[in-house]
């Protein structure tokens, strides 16, 4: 079974065998699972007319995958656990920032890691308007692991217009009712890859369609969520965006049953792998396979996979040098809140953003059961002992010195 092909592969390694027997054996299993959304295969740079259900097959390489997902977000659960706050805010953070800026390098977007810091910063201040600040905003959801609510074609809308205010140039923006009403064509001057439906009219039933699958507990989660992404991505409801809108609704859903980091490694991998990703797109279309997207689900999983396995690795080393940090800290300083003061200043070095300085606000909000006027005191001694430096003065941010830190790593 672990030879399993895709039904193209099939019919070149089966010459004298009917391609339409196997598909029906395949769609017909036992197992199958279908999904009751439908596709137009692309031939020749046009959609055809032939109509076949998207229907996966759980073959083992899939299920063990899956199985790897769930053991490795169980171990990111319980580091995650074991945490301090500051720590888990800032890798958080720093995770966020990657996926930002591999969703827009995915589609050609310009973002710069400051951009991305700035607009995190900038959350919960509603006078700053920044770029990308709702992008931000609707992201950290993942991280309460808030679920989607979308029940009708109007929720789709509302979500598209909060994720990606002022991303979109104003000639780029829905020409029809809440949707695209105009032609669009996937692909590069010399090949066309995808014809989505033309018009709002066209492809509103298959919206409505991926909504009853979405809110349907027909499939396990995470083929669910990968399926799901396919098919929003096939219908291209929208004139530009659908790929950053589309990712950003596989990592609500991926939130939801996992933890919040995996979720948000997704467009970051993809980044990584984009010939990988593109390629299983095409395949689901072409007409060989019938509708068969059991090979786009491993690759999807396969994907996520490998971000995970990335995470881990960061996560556990990062965890050992705080816990040996930690108890340097605990020999070097003899003063209880200015031993707290330093453990919050390591957990931004270590796990670090906006190169590890932290506000003086933040620091304040992390240690909000003590008096501040004892706590602004001692910043204010471990700054003139060089233990921390200043970057800023407006707002007043600091961090530990390079030679402090490496004094508590060693």
């Amino acid at each position: 079974m672990d030879k399993y092909q895709s039904l193209r592969i099939w019919s070149y390694q089966h010459p004298n065998e009917a391609l339409e027997n196997e598909y029906l054996a395949r769609f017909k299993g036992v197992t199958t699972l279908k999904t009751g959304l439908y596709l137009n295969p692309i031939s020749h740079g046009q959609r055809s007319l032939q109509t076949y259900e998207l229907f996966l097959v759980p073959i083992p390489k899939i299920l063990r995958l899956q199985d790897e997902i769930w053991r490795n977000s169980h171990k990111i659960t319980n580091l995650i656990k074991k945490l301090p706050p500051v720590a888990f805010t800032q890798l958080f953070n720093q995770t966020l920032v990657a996926e930002i800026i591999g969703t827009n390098n995915i589609e050609g977007v310009k973002t710069t890691k400051q951009e991305v810091q700035t607009a995190i910063a900038s959350v919960g201040k509603s006078e700053e308007k920044v770029r990308l600040q709702s992008f931000v905003r609707m992201y950290f959801k993942i991280k309460q692991q808030e679920e989607l609510k979308i029940n009708e074609l109007a929720d789709l809308r509302k979500l598209y217009d909060h994720l990606l205010v002022g991303e979109i140039a104003t000639t780029d923006l829905p020409d029809g009712v809440l949707f695209r009403n105009s032609f669009v064509r996937i692909g590069n001057d010399l090949k066309t890859v995808h014809v989505p439906k033309s018009s709002e009219k066209q492809f509103e039933p298959d919206l409505l369609n991926w909504i009853r699958f979405v809110n349907a507990k027909s499939l396990p989660s995470l083929m669910k969520a990968f399926v799901a992404h396919y098919y929003f991505e096939y219908i291209h409801p929208f004139k530009d965006g659908n790929g950053r809108f589309g990712r950003y609704l596989t990592c609500v859903y991926l939130g939801h049953e996992l933890d919040p980091l995996t979720a948000i490694i997704f467009s970051n991998e993809v980044d990584h792998e984009r010939p990988k990703y593109y390629k299983a797109f095409i395949e689901v279309e072409e007409p060989k396979n019938h509708g068969e997207i059991t090979f786009f689900v491993h690759d999807m999983m396969q994907i996520l996979l490998q971000g995970q396995q990335k995470i881990l690795t960061k996560l556990e080393e990062k965890w050992q040098l705080l816990k040996h940090g930690r108890s340097q800290v605990t020999k070097d300083i003899d003063d209880p809140l200015m031993r707290k003061l330093v453990f919050l200043y390591l957990q931004a070095a270590i796990f670090k953003v906006a190169n590890g300085a932290l506000k003086d606000d933040e620091v304040k909000h992390y240690l909000k059961d003590e008096v501040w006027s004892k706590i602004w005191l001692l910043l204010d001694i471990l700054t003139k002992r060089g233990i921390l430096i200043k970057t800023k003065n407006a707002p007043l941010m600091r961090r530990l010195a390079d030679n402090y830190l490496d004094k508590l790593l060693s």
